[in-house]
C-alpha cells in the first residue's frame, strides 16, 4: 500500500514507463511507412474468389445438339434441292422458248419468197383491172391464177357465184408484174368482157422447189408438191375454189403470141409498197 505523505497536499499519480514487448525471433520488422495489411471484421485476410465450376454438357443436351444440326442441314439441302429444281425448270422453258423461235424464224425464211407475192383488183374506167406480181429477187413458177366473175359486191366479199376458171401463167421473172384486163379476163373465162371479176387465189412454186397458195381470205400456206401436172390442177383448184370440181385450166401465158395477156413487166423496186 502506498502511504499518503504527510502534508495536506494531494498524492501525484506517478506514470509507469511500458517497456514494449519484444518481437518474436524469426519475425521480420515491416519498413517504415509500408501499410500493415487491415483485417477484415472477423480478424481474417482476404481471399481469392473461387472459380466457377466448368458447364458441363449432358446426353441429353448432346441429342438436342444433334437434332437441331441435323434439323439445319435438312433445310439447307432442301433449299439447295428447290433452287436446282428452279434452275433446271428455267433452262427447260429457257430452251423451248430458243427452240420455238428457232423454228418461227425458219419457218418465215421458208414463206420469205412467197410472203413476197401478191394479187390484188383495182378499178379504173369503170372496170377491174387485176394485177399479179412477184417482188421477190427470185423467178417463181407453174403459176395458176384462180379468176371468176360475180357482181361488184359478191366478187369484193369473195362469193364467187359467177364463171371459175383457173388460168395457167407459167413462169412469172423476178421483181415484176402481171397485168390482166377485163377482155383477157373474159376470154380465160369464155364470156364477154366482164364488167368485174375477181381474183379468188393462186398457187406456184418457189424457188426452192416449194409450193404455196393463198385464196383471197386465207392466209399463205405450204402446199404439197403434185407428181403430175394433172394433180397440181387439181390441187390448185382445190384450194383457190373449195367444195366445187376442178374444170382443168387454161394456158395463158403472158406475152406469148395467142396471149391477150401481156409480158410481165419489171417493177421499179421489190418493195411491199410497189405496185
Amino acid at each position: 500500500m502506498s502511504q499518503e505523505p504527510a502534508s495536506g497536499n494531494p498524492a501525484i499519480p506517478t506514470q509507469t514507463a511500458t517497456t514494449p514487448a519484444p518481437q518474436a525471433s524469426g519475425t521480420s520488422l515491416q519498413p517504415t511507412g509500408t501499410p500493415t495489411p487491415q483485417a477484415n471484421e472477423s480478424n481474417e485476410l482476404p481471399t481469392q474468389p473461387t472459380p466457377a465450376p466448368a458447364p458441363t454438357t449432358t446426353p441429353e443436351k448432346k441429342r438436342d445438339l444433334t437434332a437441331i444440326g441435323s434439323m439445319i442441314a435438312a433445310l439447307a439441302a432442301a433449299v439447295a434441292l428447290g433452287f436446282t429444281a428452279w434452275t433446271s425448270y428455267y433452262q427447260v422453258e429457257t430452251s423451248k422458248d430458243a427452240l420455238a423461235q428457232s423454228a418461227e424464224d425458219s419457218e418465215k425464211d421458208l414463206q420469205k419468197q412467197a410472203a413476197l407475192v401478191s394479187t390484188w383488183i383495182q378499178e379504173s374506167g369503170g372496170h377491174d383491172i387485176g394485177y399479179f406480181a412477184n417482188r421477190s429477187p427470185d423467178p417463181i413458177s407453174q403459176v395458176y391464177l384462180g379468176l371468176t366473175t360475180g357482181l361488184d359486191g359478191e366478187v369484193q366479199l369473195g362469193i364467187y357465184r359467177g364463171t371459175k376458171m383457173m388460168a395457167s401463167l407459167g413462169d412469172i421473172p423476178p421483181c415484176s408484174r402481171v397485168t390482166i384486163s377485163g377482155k383477157a379476163a373474159g376470154e380465160i373465162l369464155g364470156s364477154d368482157s366482164p364488167q368485174y371479176f375477181g381474183i379468188a387465189g393462186f398457187t406456184f412454186v418457189d424457188a426452192r422447189g416449194r409450193r404455196w397458195g393463198r385464196s383471197t381470205y386465207e392466209p399463205l400456206k405450204e402446199m404439197k408438191v403434185a407428181s403430175t401436172m394433172e394433180d397440181s390442177i387439181d390441187s390448185a383448184w382445190r384450194q383457190i375454189f373449195p367444195k366445187t370440181e376442178p374444170r382443168g385450166d387454161i394456158r395463158y401465158r403472158p406475152g406469148s403470141k395467142f396471149s391477150e395477156l401481156p409480158a410481165p413487166e419489171p417493177l421499179k423496186n421489190c418493195s411491199a409498197d410497189d405496185k
